[in-house]
């Protein structure tokens, strides 16, 4: 079968042991499969190279292991690097299943590039069990799109949202990505460290902005999770699914809080230096 023409870029940094278990899966797939990396020192390049695929670099610099700071412009430079039209996301820690790329073969050969298409991301455990109940859920995220539609990334250097022109149709499928997680301990540290870089992108030193952006949105993002966690918990037992596990529950909460500490914090130092 023909590969899909259809480009796969992935942000890397030290992923070799991530690139192992998904450039076997996507390579054959799709033709352009390239990295884009932050010059790696696990040998990340290397086997990246041994598979055929092309490799990018994120900064003009040969500093090793350089960390993304704005992770919309890395994303939009990585777009840039595609040579086909159509263009498939993917992380270096996902693992796309045999339907979802179907799905791609099937809307790049329709080549419809007025539409955006998501995909359902299925938290998988480090004991392979995949959450169907989740406080989060459905999480839909589009992954397919014609780069010539003109979709971008709005102005945010962390947790980036796809924005779309007005002509541009999103279309809801049901297939998945597989999403793995680690342990709830590493996964906690992994999303603590964006608490930071959130805290540099307070836009306003207005008092509205404090009560409404910092204050009032932590309270009732809090309250809203924890009604949805309480919620996916009883729908899992009631079905005899895996619902995601609160030691992980309790991370998205305690995010919450801090980032009400962490960014009002950055508020004040701000407002006090203009």
């Amino acid at each position: 079968m023909e590969k899909i023409p259809c480009s796969v870029g992935v942000l890397t940094l030290n992923a070799k042991t991530q690139l192992e278990r998904l450039l076997p899966i996507i390579v054959p797939v799709f033709d352009d499969v390239y990295i884009m990396d932050g010059n790696s020192t696990d040998g990340t390049v290397e086997y990246a190279r041994s598979m055929g695929v092309r490799v990018e670099k994120q900064f003009d610099t040969d500093e090793p292991d350089q960390r993304i700071k704005d992770f919309r412009a890395m994303r939009l430079r990585l777009w840039s690097k595609g040579r086909h039209d159509w263009r498939f996301l993917v992380d270096a820690d996902e693992i796309p299943t045999p339907e979802v790329m179907d799905l791609a073969r099937r809307i790049v050969a329709e080549n419809d590039t007025n539409t955006a298409h998501t995909v359902q991301r299925l938290t998988q455990l480090p004991d392979e069990r995949v959450v169907l109940n989740a406080l989060f859920y459905p999480y839909r995220y589009p992954n397919i799109f014609a780069h010539s539609s003109g979709v971008t990334l709005g102005e945010r250097a962390v947790h980036e949202r796809l924005v779309f022109p007005s002509d541009v149709k999103l279309v809801d499928h049901d297939e998945a990505i597989l999403d793995p997680q680690p342990s709830a301990r590493v996964w906690r540290k992994r999303q603590m460290k964006y608490l930071a870089l959130e805290a540099k992108t307070i836009a306003s030193t207005s008092w509205s902005h404090l009560f409404r952006w910092i204050i009032w949105y932590n309270i009732r993002s809090f309250t809203g999770q924890l009604l949805k966690a309480i919620k996916a918990s009883v729908v899992g037992l009631i079905r005899g699914e895996t619902s995601l596990p609160w030691s992980y529950n309790e991370i998205f909460l305690e995010y919450r809080l801090r980032s009400m500490w962490v960014n009002g914090k950055a508020w004040a130092e701000k407002r006090r230096s203009t």
